[in-house]
């Protein structure tokens, strides 16, 4: 790419007009703000369902009870109650919908 049309020491090319400097400035300003602001988002990786959960999600998807999953599992609905909280707090997930949605994006159900 030529890079000539960046330095503002020479017109910019023909036929293109170049930004106001004080408008270029305001929104260099505003970006480095909104970056000051931002809050970190969590790693996707780091909260990849273990392969118990992904097993969960999975069922859950199929639209399967706690009670039918426990019985498919052979364990407690108490037990699945308890690793679907725990699936959806290592997820960041504030409901069953949303830990469904993240490994679904991730192309893992």
């Amino acid at each position: 790419m030529d890079r000539d049309h960046l330095d503002t020491r020479s017109p910019p090319p023909t036929g293109l007009a170049e930004p106001p400097r004080s408008a270029v400035r305001s929104l260099n300003e505003f970006t480095d703000l909104l970056w000051e602001r931002a809050t970190p988002v969590p790693s996707a990786v780091a909260s990849l369902p273990t392969p118990r959960s992904e097993t969960i999600l999975r069922l859950l998807a199929e639209s399967l009870t706690d009670e039918a999953v426990a019985r498919k599992l052979g364990v407690s609905v108490r037990t699945v109650r308890k690793d679907v909280a725990t699936t959806m707090s290592d997820m960041s997930a504030h409901s069953r919908f949303q830990a469904g949605v993240y490994p679904a994006r991730l192309g893992m159900l």
